[in-house]
């Protein structure tokens, strides 16, 4: 993404939008009052009660957000019922505090379900972030300037410090499913199956991209990835990057993940400096 560009924010149960990468602000951790597990139950008991009201209550599906505009409230509103049952066909979900501060919490959620058994499966998810706060004991979603700009300095750890740098010096960069941090922590897997991605890239000064392959290995096995194949196309500029035997190599426990930094050469990149508009990315890779 090239400078001038922001990426990454949160304004409502369902919307992804935007705040730069500044770094952090020299603040403070402040020490959270509720543990993962309360969060994660509030969370649930908020998103249960959207279910009851969206698309046929406003007026007590409105008093679930905290200081919250209007305009998000009615997004929220008219699109939450599909959403909500789109994930009801999903039989396991994840649950991550991905920031918190002063009360307010970024929360995210991943709901999936896995079909057939290792090695012969198919996987199916759908990642969502739910900014909530508590006051008084009371737990309601949040949307406000408040809740992001407390979180948007946590958010930011949540990123490659490589990847953060190359996004505040304007140089190419690529984040893959913007809604699923699973990646930052190890033990958080598609249990049943193993999962290979392309998490994220970046481009250096030389022209060289670093690709930041998420490896989750769901399945009761330690597997060693092998050899993998991937494609990368640009909307507007085609195909960026394309190789046949990238050396992925790395093994990786029963139920656990890693991300696997490989920096492919400026040779190798199709559409040399150009800068990226809207990605795609297609990852395989051999295992046994």
């Amino acid at each position: 993404m090239k400078k001038g560009k922001k990426w990454m924010a949160l304004t409502g149960a369902l919307a992804i939008s935007v705040i730069a990468l500044t770094g952090g602000s020299g603040a403070k951790a402040v020490q959270a009052d509720a543990s993962d597990e309360e969060v994660f139950e509030a969370t649930q008991e908020l998103r249960d009660e959207l279910k009851e009201y969206a698309g046929n209550d406003y007026e007590h599906f409105a008093e679930l957000y905290r200081d919250t505009s209007e305009e998000t409230i009615r997004n929220d509103f008219d699109v939450t019922e599909e959403m909500l049952n789109k994930i009801g066909n999903y039989d396991r979900q994840i649950f991550q505090v991905l920031a918190e501060a002063d009360g307010y919490y970024a929360v995210g959620n991943t709901f999936y379900i896995v079909a057939g058994t290792h090695p012969n499966t198919h996987m199916e998810c759908g990642s969502y972030i739910w900014l909530v706060s508590e006051k008084d004991g009371e737990w309601k979603f949040d949307y406000s300037d408040g809740a992001n700009e407390k979180l948007s300095d946590k958010i930011v750890d949540l990123y490659p410090a490589g990847y953060a740098q190359a996004a505040n010096e304007g140089k190419n960069t690529a984040f893959f499913g913007t809604a699923n941090y699973m990646y930052v922590d190890e033990t958080k897997v598609y249990e049943g199956c193993s999962n290979s991605e392309l998490k994220y890239m970046y481009q250096n000064d030389d022209g060289s991209v670093v690709l930041g392959i998420w490896l989750a290995n769901g399945t009761n096995n330690n597997i060693y990835y092998s050899t993998g194949t991937l494609t990368v196309t640009d909307e507007t500029l085609g195909t960026v990057i394309d190789l046949s035997d990238l050396n992925v190599d790395t093994s990786v426990k029963a139920m656990n993940s890693r991300v696997v930094e490989l920096t492919i050469p400026a040779s190798e990149v199709m559409t040399g400096t150009q800068g990226w508009g809207r990605l795609d990315s297609n990852f395989g890779v051999d295992y046994k």
